[in-house]
C-alpha cells in the first residue's frame, strides 16, 4: 500500500472458491457508493502460477514497534526492496504507550528474499532505519 500524492493505492490478494469468484468480481468492479474508487482485478489460477516459484527462498520474520507516524511502512518497504526482499505478509496495529499514552505503531511481517540476498546487509540497513525512525526493529533470520 502507498499514498501517491493525493491518491492511495493498494494491492490485496484474495482467495475464494471458484463458485463465488464471479460474484465477488462483479461486486468489486462496480462498488456502490464509492464513485472515486477504481478497482483492477486479475484472476489467478493454478495454470498461471510460475513453476519457478517452487525455488526455496530465504524467509525471515520482522517485528517493529515505535511511535506512530505516516510513512513507516513506506520507508521499510524501500529499504527491503533495495535489498531484493519482499513483504509476503504483514499485520499492523496501533496501541497506546503504557506511560505516555502516545500512539505506538506495531508491525509483524514475513519477509522473503526474491533474489540473491545478504542477510547481514538487510539487518544493517534495517538497524540504520530503526535509528533514523526511532523505532525498534527485530529481524529473525
Amino acid at each position: 500500500m502507498a499514498r501517491l500524492g493525493t491518491k492511495f493505492a493498494g494491492i490485496v490478494e484474495v482467495s475464494v472458491d471458484d463458485g463465488r469468484a464471479t460474484g465477488l468480481i462483479d461486486e468489486l468492479e462496480s462498488p456502490t457508493g464509492a464513485p472515486q474508487l477504481e478497482v483492477g482485478i486479475e484472476r489467478i489460477d493454478d495454470s498461471t502460477i510460475d513453476e519457478s516459484s517452487d525455488v526455496e527462498r530465504a524467509r525471515w520474520e520482522m517485528q517493529l514497534i515505535g511511535q506512530d507516524r505516516p510513512g513507516i511502512v513506506h520507508e521499510i518497504s524501500q529499504v527491503l526492496a533495495h535489498r531484493n526482499v519482499s513483504i509476503e505478509e504483514m499485520q499492523t496495529s496501533t496501541s497506546s504507550a503504557p506511560m505516555s499514552g502516545e500512539s505506538l505503531f506495531n508491525a509483524t511481517a514475513v519477509l522473503v528474499a526474491v533474489g540473491p540476498v545478504d542477510p547481514d546487509a538487510v539487518a544493517t540497513d534495517l538497524e540504520a532505519l530503526a535509528n533514523e525512525l526511532m523505532v525498534d526493529i527485530e529481524l529473525n533470520i
